[in-house]
């Protein structure tokens, strides 16, 4: 079950100072009475917009711009490029996720389902990239930071984007859900 709250007191157990953590959530999800008393795996995190899909359709549109510009490249590869460098890194327990392989950048960044960014090589010469989450995995403002990364590369290479007055309106769009 995952449903939207908010946490609206915290007070501790006078016994063992542990907190008791209250939420007030916006809807009532079916069956909540069952958890009752009931020993718990509890995750938060903080809410966001999730991306829209009319935003993940204008980076494809982007990408597929810049790839017809650039000739000689993949559309998975142009993808790869612009997460590597306006997208989103996996991070697990406070730290960046990479990986070390001696497979060639030429293969790792022609991969449609995994997107990774070149970071250096081992001291036995591996390559090591940083693993970058897809798309589908980004709220509205991560989103919108992809999207104005590859707006800033269309434009340095002379490629037609949206005015300003209809990006405005698109991120109006998307962050509103």
């Amino acid at each position: 079950m995952e449903v939207r709250g908010k946490i609206t007191s915290i007070t501790r157990n006078y016994d063992t100072g542990m907190p008791i953590v209250a939420f007030e959530l916006t809807e009532e999800p079916e069956g909540i009475d069952a958890y009752k008393d009931k020993e718990l795996t509890i995750t938060v995190r903080r809410w966001f917009e999730k991306r829209s899909l009319d935003a993940n359709a204008y980076f494809h549109v982007l990408c597929r711009k810049l790839r017809e510009k650039m000739r000689d490249i993949s559309f998975a590869r142009m993808k790869n490029i612009l997460i590597g460098r306006y997208g989103q890194p996996y991070i697990i327990d406070g730290q960046e996720k990479t990986i070390e392989t001696d497979i060639p950048l030429s293969f790792m960044l022609d991969q449609e389902t995994l997107h990774v960014e070149p970071c250096g090589i081992t001291a036995d010469g591996l390559d090591r990239y940083r693993l970058m989450r897809p798309t589908h995995e980004y709220d509205s403002r991560e989103m919108w930071l992809l999207i104005q990364g590859t707006i800033a590369d269309c434009k340095e290479q002379g490629i037609e984007t949206d005015t300003p007055e209809e990006l405005e309106r698109l991120r109006a769009i998307w962050e509103s859900g």
